[in-house]
């Protein structure tokens, strides 16, 4: 009985198989995920939110 499986998937993005072990792989669904956030929300995500005046409020 063969216990192996397969260690490739097809990529999204450039439509080829790549090793599902490989950064590739890793950082497509990252990628996905930050693709499907408007602006706003990326912005909040990589810089923290900001009250009324400005000031991150997220973040020290």
């Amino acid at each position: 009985m063969d216990s192996s499986r397969s260690t490739t998937a097809v990529s999204e993005f450039i439509g080829q198989p790549v090793s599902t072990w490989s950064e590739e792989w890793r950082i497509e669904p990252e990628t996905w995920t930050l693709l499907k956030m408007s602006k706003a929300e990326r912005d909040a995500f990589f810089n923290g939110r900001k009250d009324e005046d400005g000031k991150t409020i997220d973040r020290t």
